[in-house]
């Protein structure tokens, strides 16, 4: 049960982000809505990345609590890392 709320709750991040247009919108409005300039935009817009990326390998069934060990973190982590970094390497590239 909790985990098809996370399941759905990943969907609608992905979903919001589409409707936005993608992750440059969301971070311009988080940047203007509290003054965020700086150092704190990067922090802020690689924190929008690895937020969108956990939603996608979610949504995507790659992150899935059977895949949750101790065995497999090092594996999700980099998994995470990379989906992240290729998100904030396209936001930047805006």
């Amino acid at each position: 049960m909790t985990w098809q709320i996370v399941l759905q709750a990943s969907g609608i991040i992905i979903a919001l982000v589409a409707g936005f247009g993608g992750t440059v919108p969301v971070v311009n409005w988080i940047k203007r809505r509290f003054s965020i300039t700086g150092r704190g935009s990067q922090t802020l817009a690689v924190g929008v990345s690895v937020v969108f990326a956990l939603a996608s390998l979610i949504a995507q069934g790659i992150l899935a609590p059977e895949t949750l060990t101790v065995d497999n973190m090092a594996v999700l982590f980099i998994a995470v890392f990379t989906a992240s970094q290729a998100e904030y390497r396209r936001l930047k590239d805006k």
